[in-house]
Formats: C-alpha cells, structure tokens, sequence
C-alpha cells in the first residue's frame, strides 16, 4: 500500500515547504518542481463536469474575485507524471 503524502513527511523527518498560489503557471509550477517543493493544487469541477484548476464556482459568486487563470489542469498533471519520484 502507497504512504500518504502526510505518512511520506513523518517518514523523511524533513521540514516542509508548501508552495501555494491562486494561479498555477507553467512557470510557477516548473519552479515547483525544481526546487522540490509541495505545491496546493486545488481542483475544482465547472458547470460542464469538467475538472480544472482552481476554488469552486461558489466561492468566486461570495468572494467577488475574479476565476484564476490557472494552466489547464491536464498539463499540470502531465508535469507531475514526468517527475522522477523520490
């Protein structure tokens, strides 16, 4: 069975360092995976059913903030795959 992202941390006994944004570029992502940091990737589904990254509809309706303009998500997980694993 795969450990956790939280069992992995307890495990390395090494700080963390989260990277988060709003807005997910290629370039911040790439950063990302560079230095070897977590990054928060919030992934929402749209009207349509499509998934993508970002906060639900629902909170940009509150908030009044604009949509993110994130990359798509498809990329951002083809990136991820293409990473070496610990």
């Amino acid at each position: 069975m795969a450990l956790s992202f939280a069992e992995n941390v307890l495990k390395s006994k090494r700080p963390v360092v989260l990277f988060h944004t709003w807005t997910v570029t290629r370039e911040l992502l790439a950063q990302a995976i560079r230095e070897k940091r977590s990054m928060d990737l919030d992934v929402c589904i749209d009207d349509q059913g499509h998934p993508y990254l970002g906060h639900p509809k629902e909170y940009h309706e509150k908030t009044h903030e604009p949509f993110f303009d994130s990359m798509p998500l498809w990329e951002a997980a083809e990136a991820l795959r293409a990473c070496p694993t610990p």
